[in-house]
């Protein structure tokens, strides 16, 4: 509820979870680590993040239909999430689960609305005649920050890299009770698209990365995947194992 909700500071402090991993050696998305972020905004700012971000990248994008506070003036625009329980389709109540700190989720948007933001993310930081961004920092804010293997994609700030069919992208997911989502930028060839769905399913966004790139790039990946199969037996034996997500703790 967003009664509920505690200033970043506080919530932070009261909520800190114990480090699961020594930093630095593999790839891990953090919620907490989003939040720390933050509020290193609001130290600097002296400003709320959620109030910091509609001043500075909402308001200036025309992103009229987003917030993180959801404000009533954005309730005849929600659309209603689904998710599968008990052998039957539920309805996600209106005040549904999400974080109860702004800077790991929770922020609500249209599509057309996301669409700027992208727009200024592959035009170097500026959607028609505002920036919000110099293009320099909108560059670091794509370009690879770390990876496991320098031959696999790794993250960036706030996207991960997607390396496939011979293209370099970013993207970013989102998921709460109710929906699903893919942010997906692909700057060398200055196209994008989002994709939303309202049910509890991250399937769609696979499914329609995969049937996108392999339209539009599939003869690029066609040579990559005969130079892999020259070689499939001596990795198959190499990478045999048991692996898992890092996100499980």
């Amino acid at each position: 509820k967003e009664s509920e909700r505690l200033p970043l500071g506080d919530f932070l402090t009261h909520n800190m979870p114990a480090r699961s991993m020594p930093p630095g050696n593999v790839i891990s998305y953090s919620n907490h680590g989003n939040q720390l972020a933050g509020y290193i905004v609001e130290e600097i700012t002296g400003v709320p993040f959620d109030k910091y971000v509609e001043d500075n990248i909402m308001i200036p994008l025309g992103m009229e239909h987003s917030s993180f506070t959801k404000p009533e003036n954005l309730l005849p625009y929600l659309a209603k999430g689904y998710y599968f329980s008990d052998g039957l389709i539920q309805e996600v109540p209106i005040e549904y689960s999400r974080p109860l700190t702004t800077p790991s989720g929770s922020m609500i948007a249209t599509a057309d609305d996301i669409g700027h933001f992208m727009i200024a993310q592959l035009q170097g930081g500026h959607y028609q005649d505002i920036r919000i961004l110099e293009e320099n920092t909108c560059r670091e804010m794509q370009k690879q920050q770390f990876t496991n293997d320098r031959r696999l994609p790794g993250t960036c700030y706030g996207f991960y890299e997607y390396q496939a069919y011979g293209q370099r992208a970013i993207l970013h997911d989102g998921d709460v009770t109710g929906f699903a989502s893919r942010l997906f930028l692909i700057p060398d060839q200055n196209i994008g698209f989002l994709v939303c769905n309202n049910t509890s399913n991250s399937l769609l966004r696979m499914q329609l990365t995969d049937s996108l790139m392999s339209h539009f790039f599939s003869n690029i990946e066609n040579a990559e995947r005969s130079i892999i199969e020259n070689n499939s037996t001596q990795n198959i034996r190499r990478l045999a194992g048991n692996y898992r997500n890092t996100r499980i703790g």
